[in-house]
């Protein structure tokens, strides 16, 4: 092929191209009003899809945000999944009830809230961590989420506990409408390097420097067992969904031209027209044949087939005993029954147990954990 720039391999940018032409069939069956809601797209993203979930293992864990789409194809391979999703069909991914925003398939989850997905990905990375299982786990959020208090409070537990995650921020210099130079101060990355995690950067204009350099972060976590971030330079050449777009179209050309698939189609056109026919072709047959299916029976979306509700009532006995002692006696028990719980808190360790002793004597039960978090003083 004919690239000044360096080359990366054909089958990540096949990859790179199927997640476009999908997007771009989103765009499509939106303007037929045949997609439930709005849609997001990742178009001009496509690379950091590539580059990070495209190179986990599927032992490990995704947690995506609103403009996933890009995301679960390379993690997944569920690109037929997807379009029965956001089409409302039975054999998408989740019913057809979760759309976009609300997948959960194959360790690969979704949600519209980017503050409020990292600490829950934090979690479940902790989880992997004690039960020694070699997954790690990786969440994409926007520059938008740098605003967001949650995002600190996480990076400073998983620094300090040395939890496995890699936090992705895909920044495209824009909070939904937003520019970056309107509410962002200093420097992203100096953000995540004060909490003592390493940092990486990249962007989806030298996406072969992109992969290396993701794929080094990538292993980064996994052997040291540590947090990272990598900041990916990027750019989104859509609206932020479809059609709220106050971008300066000037702007928005000028990385149009810089877009690695768009020069790709015009310096390697000949492979650019085999790829995309093939993947087109595909696309379209999955679609005809989606269309055809039926939606999730309305009496489906709340009781599963062979389950029945219980709605017998029976009321508790008054006990002479504080709430507070209550929970309390219930996490003595689970403790000692179960290794895998994990009790966090602030400002809850034995002797003082929290303002209220909710947890009054729990630190001594398991004297392992306290040491595992790193606090030696007990």
């Amino acid at each position: 092929m004919e690239h000044t720039r360096k080359a990366i391999n054909h089958k990540n940018i096949k990859q790179a191209l199927l997640i476009r032409s999908v997007e771009e069939k989103f765009l499509e069956l939106f303007s037929q009003g045949k997609l439930n809601g709005t849609v997001h797209t990742c178009v001009g993203q496509e690379f950091s899809a590539v580059a990070f979930a495209g190179q986990l293992k599927k032992k490990d864990f995704i947690f995506s945000n609103h403009r996933c789409h890009g995301h679960y194809i390379a993690f997944t391979g569920d690109t037929r999944g997807l379009l029965a999703e956001l089409l409302g069909k039975a054999s998408g991914t989740c019913g057809g009830i979760g759309s976009s925003q609300h997948l959960c398939h194959n360790n690969f989850f979704s949600n519209g809230i980017q503050g409020g997905i990292v600490p829950v990905a934090a979690g479940y990375a902790l989880g992997n961590k004690l039960k020694k299982n070699g997954a790690i786990g990786t969440v994409f959020i926007g520059d938008g989420t740098l605003g967001e208090g949650a995002l600190y409070e996480t990076m400073n537990i998983i620094s300090k506990w040395e939890i496995p995650l890699l936090i992705v921020c895909e920044n495209n210099f824009y909070a939904q409408s937003t520019p970056q130079n309107i509410n962002l101060a200093g420097d992203i990355r100096a953000r995540a390097e004060a909490f003592g995690i390493k940092t990486f950067k990249g962007d989806t204009w030298e996406p072969e420097l992109l992969m290396d350099r993701a794929n080094e972060a990538i292993e980064y976590v996994r052997s040291d067992t540590k947090p990272c971030f990598f900041l990916v330079d990027t750019y989104r050449l859509n609206a932020h969904s479809k059609g709220d777009d106050d971008r300066d179209p000037a702007d928005v050309t000028r990385y149009k031209e810089k877009d690695y698939l768009n020069i790709f189609q015009h310096e390697s056109a000949s492979y650019y027209q085999k790829y995309t026919e093939a993947i087109h072709q595909e696309i379209d047959s999955m679609v005809e044949e989606i269309l055809t299916e039926e939606d999730l029976p309305i009496e489906k979306y709340y009781v599963k087939e062979g389950q029945q509700s219980n709605s017998n009532w029976i009321p508790s006995e008054p006990i002479n005993k504080r709430q507070v002692e209550l929970i309390n006696t219930f996490f003595k028990g689970k403790i000692v029954a179960d290794e895998r719980v994990v009790f966090l808190g602030e400002d809850i360790l034995s002797p003082y147990g929290g303002a209220f002793k909710v947890t009054k004597e729990l630190s001594f039960i398991r004297p392992d954990h306290i040491k595992w978090f790193g606090i030696e003083w007990i």
